[in-house]
Order: C-alpha cells, then structure tokens, then sequence
C-alpha cells in the first residue's frame, strides 16, 4: 500500500508541475478547487497539508512568476458574456434552443465567436433560465450526495472529478 500511495504523491506531483507548465490558469484554478473541496469534504492531515502546500505554491508563484498569472488578462472574457447575456436576456426563459448557432461579435476584433468559454453561460443560451437552472441543480445534487456519502472513497474521488469538471468549465 506505500508504493500505491508513493506513486499517487508523484503522480500529483508530476500532474502539478505539468500543469503550471502548460502556463493555463483554468487547471490551476479547478485543481485549487479540488484541493478546497477534499480539504472540506475529507478534512484531515493531508488534506490540511495540501491547503498548505496550495497557499505557499501560490505565493511562490505570485512572488517569483506573478506575470504567468496576470499576462493575458481576462481574455476578452467581459465582453464575451456581456455580449451573450444580452443574447439570453432575449429568450430569457427557455433559450435559443440546443443545437442553435452561437455569434459573439465584440469589437475590435474582426471575426465572432462561436463560444463564450463558459460551459454556464452555453447551457444559460441554449436552454435558458429553466435550463440552467436544471444543470445547476444536478450539480448541486451530485455534490450533496457526495457529502451525504463522503465516507465512501470513491464517492470523493469522483466528487473531485466533478469540481474540477464544473470549475474547469467556468
């Protein structure tokens, strides 16, 4: 059992670095989220352990790499979900239908897009407010019956999978 555990810490380890590697924030940010939810699901020393080792891995990288975290700002990232909120607003209730061709015309930028990079926001047009108020409360159910069965191992494995799914996404 202390090699399974010996190749699980390298294997995060490795995960970790090729991560920060890649230079993406969005990983970065589900695997912290991942990290948050085991430490409130699951909380014991490794868990507490790995909130540290999360706190001083970002502040080393704010300290020493700040710019890897700031270079490309939002990404248009405002001005992708103005535009497609005002898009929503008009079929607020049950959307533009699935299926349904998406155009995200912003300024200054000579082509549209075909995606607003948020998986809430795709659900939120497509299907509207009933919609994503129904994808919204099948994540709500599976993360309760996560913490209603959380000392089930695998129900946290796959709990993890789910935040980090859901976090990614946004």
């Amino acid at each position: 059992e202390s090699n399974v555990k010996s190749l699980a810490f390298w294997g995060i380890v490795i995960l970790g670095a090729v991560i920060f590697a890649t230079g993406s924030r969005t990983p970065l940010l589900a695997a912290t989220a991942v990290v948050i939810w085991l430490a409130v699901v699951y909380p014991n020393n490794k868990t507490v352990c790995g909130l540290i080792v999360l706190l001083l891995g970002g502040l080393l990288a704010w300290f020493f790499e700040s710019e890897i975290l700031l270079q490309r700002g939002l990404s248009y990232r405002t001005e992708i979900g103005t535009n497609i909120l005002n898009q929503i607003l008009a079929k607020l209730w049950f959307g533009h239908g699935f299926g349904t061709g998406m155009s995200i015309q912003l300024e200054n930028i000579p082509y549209p897009f075909s995606d607003p990079h948020n998986i809430t926001l795709s659900v939120f047009y497509s299907g509207g407010l009933v919609g994503v108020m129904l994808w919204v409360f099948l994540y709500a159910m599976t993360l309760f019956s996560a913490w209603k069965f959380r000392e089930d191992r695998w129900v946290i494995v796959f709990s993890a999978t789910v935040v980090f799914g859901l976090v990614a996404g946004m």
